[in-house]
Protein backbone atom coordinates (compact mmCIF):
# COMPACT_ATOMS: atom_id res chain seq x y z
CA UNK A 1 0.00 0.00 0.00
CA UNK A 2 2.82 2.13 0.25
CA UNK A 3 3.69 4.58 -2.17
CA UNK A 4 0.64 3.49 -4.15
CA UNK A 5 -1.27 5.35 -7.10
CA UNK A 6 -4.53 4.46 -4.89
CA UNK A 7 -2.79 6.43 -1.90
CA UNK A 8 -2.13 9.37 -3.45
CA UNK A 9 -5.88 9.28 -4.97
CA UNK A 10 -6.82 8.93 -1.58
CA UNK A 11 -4.95 12.24 -0.63
CA UNK A 12 -6.08 13.91 -3.55
CA UNK A 13 -10.01 13.04 -2.64
CA UNK A 14 -9.41 14.60 0.92
CA UNK A 15 -7.59 17.63 -1.06
CA UNK A 16 -10.46 18.42 -3.06
CA UNK A 17 -13.06 18.01 -0.29
CA UNK A 18 -11.14 20.21 2.39
CA UNK A 19 -13.47 22.56 3.46
CA UNK A 20 -14.14 25.83 3.72
CA UNK A 21 -11.83 25.60 0.29
CA UNK A 22 -9.84 22.99 -1.37
CA UNK A 23 -6.31 22.74 -1.58
CA UNK A 24 -4.54 22.36 -5.01
CA UNK A 25 -1.48 21.52 -3.84
CA UNK A 26 -0.48 19.63 -0.34
CA UNK A 27 3.41 20.04 0.97
CA UNK A 28 4.63 16.29 2.64
CA UNK A 29 8.28 17.19 4.54
CA UNK A 30 10.46 14.93 6.36
CA UNK A 31 10.49 16.00 9.41
CA UNK A 32 8.17 15.53 12.74
CA UNK A 33 7.12 17.95 15.11
CA UNK A 34 9.83 18.46 16.78
CA UNK A 35 12.41 18.53 13.45
CA UNK A 36 14.08 15.58 14.91
CA UNK A 37 16.94 14.28 12.22
CA UNK A 38 15.42 10.72 12.75
CA UNK A 39 11.40 10.17 13.14
CA UNK A 40 9.45 7.74 14.40
CA UNK A 41 7.61 5.10 11.66
CA UNK A 42 4.38 6.82 12.54
CA UNK A 43 6.09 9.90 11.08
CA UNK A 44 6.75 8.85 7.94
CA UNK A 45 4.31 10.77 5.97
CA UNK A 46 6.64 11.60 3.05
CA UNK A 47 7.89 7.84 2.79
CA UNK A 48 4.42 6.60 2.87
CA UNK A 49 3.08 8.40 0.75
CA UNK A 50 5.59 8.24 -2.03
CA UNK A 51 7.62 5.00 -0.88
CA UNK A 52 10.71 7.08 -0.92
CA UNK A 53 12.06 6.33 2.61
CA UNK A 54 15.77 8.49 2.82
CA UNK A 55 15.82 10.78 5.11
CA UNK A 56 16.03 13.56 3.41
CA UNK A 57 13.16 14.80 0.75
CA UNK A 58 9.90 17.30 0.36
CA UNK A 59 6.78 16.07 -1.31
CA UNK A 60 4.33 18.19 -3.14
CA UNK A 61 1.14 16.31 -4.36
CA UNK A 62 -1.10 18.58 -6.60
CA UNK A 63 -4.66 17.36 -8.21
CA UNK A 64 -2.50 15.59 -11.78
CA UNK A 65 1.22 15.79 -10.39
CA UNK A 66 3.33 14.23 -7.58
CA UNK A 67 7.06 15.75 -7.27
CA UNK A 68 9.91 14.56 -5.06
CA UNK A 69 12.47 17.10 -3.72
CA UNK A 70 15.54 15.35 -2.64
CA UNK A 71 19.57 16.13 -2.57
CA UNK A 72 22.23 13.80 -4.66
CA UNK A 73 22.50 11.67 -2.25
CA UNK A 74 19.35 9.89 -2.78
CA UNK A 75 18.68 10.51 -7.13
CA UNK A 76 19.06 6.85 -7.16
CA UNK A 77 17.11 5.97 -4.20
CA UNK A 78 14.13 7.93 -5.08
CA UNK A 79 14.18 6.56 -8.82
CA UNK A 80 14.29 3.20 -7.40
CA UNK A 81 11.68 3.44 -4.54
CA UNK A 82 8.85 5.52 -6.19
CA UNK A 83 6.47 4.55 -9.19
CA UNK A 84 5.69 6.23 -12.10
CA UNK A 85 3.11 8.19 -10.75
CA UNK A 86 5.98 10.67 -9.01
CA UNK A 87 8.26 13.08 -10.54
CA UNK A 88 12.08 13.72 -9.66
CA UNK A 89 13.45 16.99 -8.79
CA UNK A 90 16.63 16.61 -7.99
CA UNK A 91 17.69 19.72 -5.55
CA UNK A 92 20.93 21.61 -5.44
CA UNK A 93 21.66 21.36 -9.32
CA UNK A 94 21.37 24.89 -11.07
CA UNK A 95 18.33 23.82 -13.24
CA UNK A 96 15.92 22.47 -10.45
CA UNK A 97 13.84 25.17 -9.26
CA UNK A 98 13.01 25.45 -5.33
CA UNK A 99 9.57 24.51 -4.16
CA UNK A 100 8.08 27.73 -4.05
CA UNK A 101 9.25 28.90 -7.29
CA UNK A 102 7.76 25.47 -8.87
CA UNK A 103 4.43 25.88 -7.22
CA UNK A 104 3.97 29.22 -8.10
CA UNK A 105 4.77 28.29 -11.82
CA UNK A 106 2.37 25.38 -11.69
CA UNK A 107 -0.75 26.05 -9.95
CA UNK A 108 -3.32 28.23 -11.04
CA UNK A 109 -3.19 32.26 -9.03
CA UNK A 110 -5.01 32.24 -5.87
CA UNK A 111 -5.18 28.48 -5.38
CA UNK A 112 -4.59 27.28 -1.89
CA UNK A 113 -1.48 25.77 -0.70
CA UNK A 114 -2.00 23.17 2.44
CA UNK A 115 0.70 21.87 5.14
CA UNK A 116 0.39 20.80 8.39
CA UNK A 117 2.31 23.89 10.44
CA UNK A 118 3.85 21.54 13.34
CA UNK A 119 6.15 19.79 10.50
CA UNK A 120 7.66 22.84 9.20
CA UNK A 121 10.55 24.77 11.37
CA UNK A 122 9.80 29.09 11.47
CA UNK A 123 12.76 29.43 9.63
CA UNK A 124 11.67 26.91 6.85
CA UNK A 125 7.92 27.85 6.45
CA UNK A 126 8.61 31.98 6.62
CA UNK A 127 10.26 32.46 2.93
CA UNK A 128 8.26 30.17 1.25
CA UNK A 129 5.06 31.42 2.90
CA UNK A 130 6.00 34.88 1.71
CA UNK A 131 6.98 33.54 -2.23
CA UNK A 132 3.67 31.64 -2.33
CA UNK A 133 1.64 35.22 -1.18
CA UNK A 134 3.37 37.41 -3.55
CA UNK A 135 2.80 34.91 -6.57
CA UNK A 136 -1.07 36.06 -6.92
CA UNK A 137 0.11 39.87 -6.73
CA UNK A 138 -0.24 42.81 -9.01
CA UNK A 139 -1.55 41.28 -12.45
CA UNK A 140 -3.69 43.93 -13.15
CA UNK A 141 -5.63 44.71 -16.24
CA UNK A 142 -7.20 47.69 -17.76
CA UNK A 143 -9.23 49.68 -20.95
CA UNK A 144 -7.07 52.50 -21.55
CA UNK A 145 -6.10 51.23 -25.62
CA UNK A 146 -9.25 49.83 -27.21
CA UNK A 147 -8.56 45.74 -26.95
CA UNK A 148 -5.70 46.15 -25.13
CA UNK A 149 -6.61 44.96 -21.56
CA UNK A 150 -3.71 47.41 -20.39
CA UNK A 151 -3.53 50.38 -18.60
CA UNK A 152 -1.30 53.97 -19.05
CA UNK A 153 1.52 53.60 -16.24
CA UNK A 154 5.39 54.12 -15.24
CA UNK A 155 7.10 52.10 -12.54
CA UNK A 156 10.34 52.79 -10.65
CA UNK A 157 11.98 49.71 -9.22
CA UNK A 158 14.31 50.98 -6.52
CA UNK A 159 16.47 48.19 -4.39
CA UNK A 160 14.44 48.82 -1.38
CA UNK A 161 11.04 50.13 -3.19
CA UNK A 162 8.55 50.21 -5.84
CA UNK A 163 7.06 53.32 -7.18
CA UNK A 164 3.88 53.32 -9.83
CA UNK A 165 2.68 56.01 -11.50
CA UNK A 166 -1.01 55.51 -12.21
CA UNK A 167 -4.42 57.56 -12.07
CA UNK A 168 -5.00 55.89 -8.53
CA UNK A 169 -8.75 55.60 -9.85
CA UNK A 170 -8.03 52.96 -12.13
CA UNK A 171 -6.49 50.90 -9.21
CA UNK A 172 -8.85 47.97 -7.64
CA UNK A 173 -11.18 49.41 -4.88
CA UNK A 174 -9.51 47.48 -2.51
CA UNK A 175 -6.07 47.71 -3.60
CA UNK A 176 -4.49 49.21 -0.10
CA UNK A 177 -6.28 46.87 2.00
CA UNK A 178 -4.63 44.17 -0.11
CA UNK A 179 -0.64 45.71 0.15
CA UNK A 180 -1.58 45.41 3.93
CA UNK A 181 -2.79 42.23 3.97
CA UNK A 182 0.02 40.75 2.08
CA UNK A 183 3.06 42.95 3.70
CA UNK A 184 3.35 44.37 -0.15
CA UNK A 185 4.72 48.33 -0.20
CA UNK A 186 4.03 50.11 -3.40
CA UNK A 187 4.09 53.93 -3.79
CA UNK A 188 1.04 54.90 -5.80
CA UNK A 189 2.03 58.64 -7.97
CA UNK A 190 0.36 60.37 -10.10
CA UNK A 191 1.17 59.93 -14.13
CA UNK A 192 2.75 62.83 -14.09
CA UNK A 193 5.12 63.07 -11.56
CA UNK A 194 7.53 60.32 -13.25
CA UNK A 195 9.89 63.14 -14.68
CA UNK A 196 10.58 64.99 -11.21
CA UNK A 197 10.59 61.00 -9.40
CA UNK A 198 12.90 59.72 -12.17
CA UNK A 199 15.25 63.10 -11.56
CA UNK A 200 15.17 62.19 -7.82
CA UNK A 201 16.27 58.59 -8.08
CA UNK A 202 19.01 59.95 -10.75
CA UNK A 203 19.97 62.78 -7.93
CA UNK A 204 19.83 60.14 -4.85
CA UNK A 205 21.89 57.51 -7.14
CA UNK A 206 25.18 56.73 -5.06
CA UNK A 207 26.26 53.97 -7.34
CA UNK A 208 25.73 52.19 -10.44
CA UNK A 209 23.59 52.27 -13.66
CA UNK A 210 19.77 53.07 -14.00
CA UNK A 211 18.28 49.91 -16.17
CA UNK A 212 16.07 51.77 -18.69
CA UNK A 213 14.91 49.65 -22.12
CA UNK A 214 15.90 51.49 -25.18
CA UNK A 215 12.13 51.08 -25.93
CA UNK A 216 11.14 53.73 -23.63
CA UNK A 217 10.34 57.17 -24.80
CA UNK A 218 13.72 59.22 -25.54
CA UNK A 219 12.50 61.83 -23.51
CA UNK A 220 12.69 59.93 -20.38
CA UNK A 221 15.84 58.35 -21.43
CA UNK A 222 17.53 61.61 -22.28
CA UNK A 223 17.30 62.71 -18.00
CA UNK A 224 19.59 60.27 -17.43
CA UNK A 225 23.06 60.88 -18.33
CA UNK A 226 25.04 58.61 -20.66
CA UNK A 227 27.29 57.44 -17.85
CA UNK A 228 24.73 56.08 -15.92
CA UNK A 229 22.26 54.55 -17.84
CA UNK A 230 21.95 50.92 -19.22
CA UNK A 231 20.08 49.93 -21.86
CA UNK A 232 19.08 46.30 -22.78
CA UNK A 233 15.51 44.69 -23.18
CA UNK A 234 14.51 44.25 -19.72
CA UNK A 235 13.45 41.41 -17.65
CA UNK A 236 10.32 41.80 -17.96
CA UNK A 237 9.69 41.29 -21.20
CA UNK A 238 11.52 38.40 -20.85
CA UNK A 239 8.95 36.85 -18.37
CA UNK A 240 6.36 37.85 -20.31
CA UNK A 241 7.63 36.26 -23.47
CA UNK A 242 8.32 32.61 -21.60
CA UNK A 243 5.03 31.34 -20.14
CA UNK A 244 4.53 29.24 -17.18
CA UNK A 245 2.18 26.65 -16.62
CA UNK A 246 -0.66 28.00 -15.72
CA UNK A 247 -0.49 30.74 -19.14
CA UNK A 248 0.45 27.56 -20.96
CA UNK A 249 -2.76 25.76 -19.61
CA UNK A 250 -4.80 28.95 -20.24
CA UNK A 251 -3.60 29.53 -24.04
CA UNK A 252 -4.48 25.78 -24.47
CA UNK A 253 -8.06 26.00 -22.77
CA UNK A 254 -9.14 29.55 -25.06
CA UNK A 255 -8.07 28.15 -28.37
CA UNK A 256 -10.43 25.53 -27.79
CA UNK A 257 -13.45 27.65 -26.72
CA UNK A 258 -11.88 29.87 -29.65
CA UNK A 259 -12.20 27.07 -32.17
CA UNK A 260 -15.53 26.37 -31.12
CA UNK A 261 -16.73 30.17 -32.10
CA UNK A 262 -14.98 29.87 -35.36
CA UNK A 263 -16.49 26.97 -35.98
CA UNK A 264 -19.88 27.93 -35.53
CA UNK A 265 -19.29 30.79 -37.20
CA UNK A 266 -17.62 29.53 -40.36
CA UNK A 267 -20.88 27.03 -40.59
CA UNK A 268 -23.40 29.53 -40.50
CA UNK A 269 -21.92 32.02 -43.03
CA UNK A 270 -21.13 28.79 -45.30
CA UNK A 271 -24.95 28.09 -44.80
CA UNK A 272 -26.08 31.77 -45.16
CA UNK A 273 -24.56 32.38 -48.01
CA UNK A 274 -25.47 29.09 -49.75
CA UNK A 275 -29.18 29.57 -48.97
CA UNK A 276 -28.90 33.21 -50.83
CA UNK A 277 -29.29 35.47 -47.95
CA UNK A 278 -27.16 38.87 -47.70
CA UNK A 279 -23.97 38.88 -45.78
CA UNK A 280 -21.80 41.71 -45.35
CA UNK A 281 -18.28 41.82 -43.97
CA UNK A 282 -19.35 44.09 -41.31
CA UNK A 283 -22.58 41.83 -40.44
CA UNK A 284 -20.20 38.71 -40.98
CA UNK A 285 -17.62 40.80 -37.88
CA UNK A 286 -20.64 41.39 -35.70
CA UNK A 287 -21.65 37.67 -35.95
CA UNK A 288 -18.60 36.29 -34.94
CA UNK A 289 -18.52 38.71 -32.39
CA UNK A 290 -21.57 37.90 -30.84
CA UNK A 291 -21.17 34.36 -30.57
CA UNK A 292 -17.51 34.57 -29.43
CA UNK A 293 -19.09 36.77 -26.68
CA UNK A 294 -20.98 33.75 -25.25
CA UNK A 295 -17.65 31.55 -24.72
CA UNK A 296 -16.67 31.34 -21.01
CA UNK A 297 -14.28 33.94 -19.62
CA UNK A 298 -14.90 35.95 -22.70
CA UNK A 299 -13.60 39.74 -22.10
CA UNK A 300 -13.76 41.43 -26.17
CA UNK A 301 -11.87 41.16 -28.86
CA UNK A 302 -8.03 41.47 -29.55
CA UNK A 303 -8.10 43.39 -32.34
CA UNK A 304 -10.53 44.78 -35.01
CA UNK A 305 -11.88 41.82 -36.70
CA UNK A 306 -10.28 41.52 -40.44
CA UNK A 307 -13.34 40.69 -42.22
CA UNK A 308 -12.57 41.07 -45.70
CA UNK A 309 -14.13 39.40 -49.03
CA UNK A 310 -12.68 40.13 -52.67
CA UNK A 311 -10.59 42.59 -53.18
CA UNK A 312 -10.50 43.74 -50.00
CA UNK A 313 -8.56 40.79 -48.77
CA UNK A 314 -5.68 42.53 -50.28
CA UNK A 315 -5.22 45.05 -48.09
CA UNK A 316 -3.15 43.55 -45.35
CA UNK A 317 -4.56 45.19 -42.42
CA UNK A 318 -8.09 46.32 -43.99
CA UNK A 319 -10.72 46.69 -41.60
CA UNK A 320 -14.30 47.33 -42.68
CA UNK A 321 -16.56 50.29 -42.77
CA UNK A 322 -19.68 51.68 -43.96
CA UNK A 323 -17.91 53.28 -46.81
CA UNK A 324 -15.65 50.06 -48.10
CA UNK A 325 -18.05 47.66 -46.80
CA UNK A 326 -18.35 44.81 -49.48
CA UNK A 327 -21.02 41.69 -49.36
CA UNK A 328 -19.32 37.78 -48.65
CA UNK A 329 -20.60 35.15 -51.39
CA UNK A 330 -19.77 32.21 -53.11
CA UNK A 331 -17.57 34.25 -55.73
CA UNK A 332 -14.94 35.72 -54.06
CA UNK A 333 -12.89 34.70 -51.10
CA UNK A 334 -12.85 35.72 -47.74
CA UNK A 335 -10.48 36.31 -45.76
CA UNK A 336 -10.94 36.70 -41.92
CA UNK A 337 -8.44 37.71 -39.71
CA UNK A 338 -9.81 37.75 -35.52
CA UNK A 339 -8.76 36.92 -32.13
CA UNK A 340 -10.16 37.62 -28.46
CA UNK A 341 -9.60 38.43 -25.34
CA UNK A 342 -10.20 35.74 -22.24
CA UNK A 343 -8.44 36.04 -18.76
CA UNK A 344 -6.84 32.78 -19.30
CA UNK A 345 -5.09 33.43 -22.97
CA UNK A 346 -5.04 35.52 -25.80
CA UNK A 347 -6.48 34.64 -29.51
CA UNK A 348 -5.42 35.25 -33.20
CA UNK A 349 -6.14 33.34 -35.91
CA UNK A 350 -6.78 33.85 -39.97
CA UNK A 351 -8.64 31.90 -42.33
CA UNK A 352 -9.36 31.66 -45.94
CA UNK A 353 -12.37 30.37 -47.30
CA UNK A 354 -13.90 30.17 -50.63
CA UNK A 355 -17.67 29.00 -50.72
CA UNK A 356 -18.13 28.71 -54.59
CA UNK A 357 -15.29 27.57 -56.75
CA UNK A 358 -11.60 29.08 -56.45
CA UNK A 359 -9.66 29.76 -59.42
CA UNK A 360 -6.44 27.29 -60.35
CA UNK A 361 -4.22 30.30 -59.81
CA UNK A 362 -6.28 30.84 -56.32
CA UNK A 363 -5.59 27.06 -55.99
CA UNK A 364 -2.12 27.45 -56.16
CA UNK A 365 -1.83 30.57 -54.30
CA UNK A 366 -3.88 29.16 -51.41
CA UNK A 367 -1.34 25.72 -51.54
CA UNK A 368 1.77 27.63 -51.35
CA UNK A 369 0.70 29.64 -48.89
CA UNK A 370 -0.27 26.20 -46.91
CA UNK A 371 3.19 24.56 -47.17
CA UNK A 372 4.73 27.30 -45.99
CA UNK A 373 2.58 27.36 -43.13
CA UNK A 374 2.85 23.35 -42.45
CA UNK A 375 6.53 24.41 -43.17
CA UNK A 376 7.44 26.29 -40.56
CA UNK A 377 5.26 24.67 -38.54
CA UNK A 378 7.16 21.69 -38.42
CA UNK A 379 10.40 22.87 -38.25
CA UNK A 380 13.03 21.75 -35.82
CA UNK A 381 15.75 24.73 -34.89
CA UNK A 382 18.24 25.23 -32.28
CA UNK A 383 17.52 26.58 -29.26
CA UNK A 384 18.15 30.76 -29.56
CA UNK A 385 17.96 30.91 -32.44
CA UNK A 386 16.68 34.32 -33.59
CA UNK A 387 13.15 34.64 -35.57
CA UNK A 388 14.58 36.33 -38.46
CA UNK A 389 16.48 33.11 -39.48
CA UNK A 390 13.47 30.56 -40.00
CA UNK A 391 11.54 33.53 -41.89
CA UNK A 392 12.55 31.95 -45.39
CA UNK A 393 10.98 28.64 -44.76
CA UNK A 394 7.49 29.95 -44.86
CA UNK A 395 8.27 31.82 -47.78
CA UNK A 396 10.23 29.51 -50.15
CA UNK A 397 7.23 27.61 -51.52
CA UNK A 398 5.68 31.35 -52.72
CA UNK A 399 9.33 32.66 -53.46
CA UNK A 400 9.44 29.48 -56.18
CA UNK A 401 6.85 30.89 -58.68
CA UNK A 402 8.02 34.57 -57.46
CA UNK A 403 5.56 35.06 -55.18
CA UNK A 404 6.05 37.02 -51.33
CA UNK A 405 3.78 38.44 -48.94
CA UNK A 406 4.86 41.79 -47.16
CA UNK A 407 4.56 41.10 -43.68
CA UNK A 408 6.28 39.22 -41.03
CA UNK A 409 6.08 35.36 -40.27
CA UNK A 410 5.29 35.50 -36.56
CA UNK A 411 4.74 37.69 -33.76
CA UNK A 412 4.93 36.81 -30.13
CA UNK A 413 1.14 37.04 -28.13
CA UNK A 414 0.51 38.07 -24.90
CA UNK A 415 -1.47 35.85 -22.20
CA UNK A 416 -4.45 38.20 -21.78
CA UNK A 417 -2.14 40.66 -22.71
CA UNK A 418 -1.42 42.60 -26.31
CA UNK A 419 -2.09 41.00 -29.35
CA UNK A 420 1.40 41.70 -31.04
CA UNK A 421 4.00 41.43 -27.80
CA UNK A 422 7.76 41.18 -28.20
CA UNK A 423 10.56 41.26 -27.77
CA UNK A 424 10.83 38.30 -30.72
CA UNK A 425 9.26 37.67 -33.92
CA UNK A 426 9.87 36.59 -37.05
CA UNK A 427 10.29 38.54 -40.51
CA UNK A 428 12.79 39.73 -42.96
CA UNK A 429 13.84 42.69 -40.98
CA UNK A 430 15.97 42.71 -37.85
CA UNK A 431 14.82 42.58 -34.40
CA UNK A 432 17.65 43.83 -32.62
CA UNK A 433 15.36 42.88 -28.88
CA UNK A 434 14.84 39.15 -29.72
CA UNK A 435 16.33 37.55 -27.27
CA UNK A 436 16.55 33.98 -29.36
CA UNK A 437 13.67 31.41 -29.57
CA UNK A 438 12.89 29.69 -26.24
CA UNK A 439 10.76 26.69 -25.14
CA UNK A 440 7.20 27.75 -23.82
CA UNK A 441 7.10 31.44 -25.94
CA UNK A 442 4.03 31.58 -28.31
CA UNK A 443 4.12 33.06 -31.63
CA UNK A 444 2.02 33.18 -34.71
CA UNK A 445 2.70 31.63 -37.62
CA UNK A 446 0.57 32.73 -40.88
CA UNK A 447 2.55 33.22 -44.30
CA UNK A 448 -0.10 34.83 -46.81
CA UNK A 449 0.30 36.24 -50.58
CA UNK A 450 -2.38 39.01 -51.54
CA UNK A 451 -3.50 40.19 -55.08
CA UNK A 452 -3.42 43.40 -55.85
CA UNK A 453 -7.34 44.47 -56.58
CA UNK A 454 -8.13 41.11 -56.34
CA UNK A 455 -8.06 39.02 -53.17
CA UNK A 456 -5.71 38.30 -50.18
CA UNK A 457 -4.86 34.62 -48.37
CA UNK A 458 -3.51 34.19 -44.72
CA UNK A 459 -3.32 30.81 -42.92
CA UNK A 460 -2.59 32.23 -39.36
CA UNK A 461 -2.40 29.39 -36.48
CA UNK A 462 -0.57 30.03 -32.59
CA UNK A 463 2.01 27.83 -32.23
CA UNK A 464 4.31 26.70 -28.96
CA UNK A 465 7.67 26.74 -28.78
CA UNK A 466 8.27 23.34 -27.46
CA UNK A 467 11.43 20.59 -27.18
CA UNK A 468 12.10 18.29 -30.11
CA UNK A 469 14.37 14.93 -30.24
CA UNK A 470 16.57 15.24 -32.52
CA UNK A 471 20.16 12.19 -32.94
CA UNK A 472 22.23 15.25 -32.41
CA UNK A 473 20.73 17.74 -30.07
CA UNK A 474 22.74 20.38 -32.12
CA UNK A 475 25.50 19.87 -29.51
CA UNK A 476 24.03 20.07 -26.58
CA UNK A 477 22.43 23.04 -27.03
CA UNK A 478 19.02 21.47 -27.63
CA UNK A 479 16.66 21.34 -30.35
CA UNK A 480 12.98 23.51 -30.33
CA UNK A 481 10.22 22.81 -32.80
CA UNK A 482 6.27 24.20 -33.08
CA UNK A 483 2.83 23.04 -31.98
CA UNK A 484 -0.39 24.42 -33.09
CA UNK A 485 -2.42 24.90 -30.36
CA UNK A 486 -4.81 27.39 -33.01
CA UNK A 487 -8.03 24.72 -33.38
CA UNK A 488 -9.80 25.45 -36.51
CA UNK A 489 -9.74 23.74 -39.87
CA UNK A 490 -8.27 24.95 -42.99
CA UNK A 491 -10.48 24.50 -46.21
CA UNK A 492 -9.17 21.96 -48.00
CA UNK A 493 -11.23 22.63 -51.40
CA UNK A 494 -8.53 25.46 -52.07
CA UNK A 495 -5.96 23.01 -51.88
CA UNK A 496 -4.23 21.75 -55.19
CA UNK A 497 -3.21 18.24 -53.90
CA UNK A 498 -0.93 17.30 -56.12
CA UNK A 499 1.36 20.44 -54.70
CA UNK A 500 1.44 18.73 -51.86
CA UNK A 501 4.03 16.01 -50.84
CA UNK A 502 3.13 13.30 -48.94
CA UNK A 503 4.90 13.89 -45.46
CA UNK A 504 2.55 18.07 -45.77
CA UNK A 505 -0.81 15.70 -46.55
CA UNK A 506 0.30 14.25 -43.82
CA UNK A 507 0.32 16.95 -41.22
CA UNK A 508 -2.36 18.52 -42.82
CA UNK A 509 -4.73 15.37 -42.03
CA UNK A 510 -3.14 14.77 -38.55
CA UNK A 511 -3.83 18.46 -37.60
CA UNK A 512 -7.40 18.08 -38.86
CA UNK A 513 -7.99 14.62 -36.75
CA UNK A 514 -6.22 16.66 -33.79
CA UNK A 515 -9.08 19.64 -34.13
CA UNK A 516 -11.62 16.78 -34.60
CA UNK A 517 -10.92 15.05 -31.36
CA UNK A 518 -11.11 17.73 -29.60
CA UNK A 519 -13.81 20.03 -30.43
CA UNK A 520 -16.16 17.34 -31.76
CA UNK A 521 -16.73 15.95 -27.60
CA UNK A 522 -17.88 19.45 -26.99
CA UNK A 523 -20.48 20.26 -29.54
CA UNK A 524 -21.93 16.88 -29.07
CA UNK A 525 -22.55 17.34 -25.21
CA UNK A 526 -23.83 21.16 -26.30
CA UNK A 527 -25.99 19.86 -29.11
CA UNK A 528 -24.83 21.96 -32.03
CA UNK A 529 -25.22 19.38 -34.29
CA UNK A 530 -25.36 21.41 -36.93
CA UNK A 531 -21.65 22.76 -36.38
CA UNK A 532 -20.62 19.04 -35.51
CA UNK A 533 -21.43 18.37 -39.16
CA UNK A 534 -19.57 21.78 -40.87
CA UNK A 535 -16.34 20.13 -38.86
CA UNK A 536 -16.73 16.76 -39.59
CA UNK A 537 -16.79 17.76 -43.33
CA UNK A 538 -14.20 20.31 -43.21
CA UNK A 539 -11.79 18.17 -40.99
CA UNK A 540 -12.01 15.06 -43.61
CA UNK A 541 -8.62 13.06 -44.56
CA UNK A 542 -7.64 14.19 -48.37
Amino acid sequence: MQGSAEVLEKLRDLMRGFKPQSLFAYIIPTEDAHQNEYICKHDARRAFISGFNGSAGTAVVTYDKAIMWTDGRYYQQAEKQMNSSWELMKDGLPNTPSIGKWLTGNIPRHSNVGVDPTLFSYRQWKPLQKQLKSAGFLNLRGSDIDFNPVFFAYLIIDMDKIKLFIDESKLPEHFGNYQKENNIDIKILQYDFIEDELQTTINSLKKGKIWISPTSNYHLCSLIPKILRFQEITPIALNKAIKNVTEINGFVDCHVRDGISLCRYFAWLEQTIQSGEEVSEVSGAAKLEEIRSKSKYYMGLSFSTISASGPNGSIIHYNPDANTNRHITSREIYLCDSGAQYLDGTTDVTRTFHFGVPTEFQKDAYTRVLKGQLAFGSTIFPAMVKGQFLDTIARKFLWDVGLDYGHGTGHGIGSFLNVHEGPMGVGIRSMPDDPGLQENMFISNEPGYYQDGEFGIRIEDIVQIVPALTKHNFAGRGALTFKTITMCPKQTKMVNKNLLSDVELNILNDYHKRVWEILSPVLREEGDYFTLAWLEKETRSI
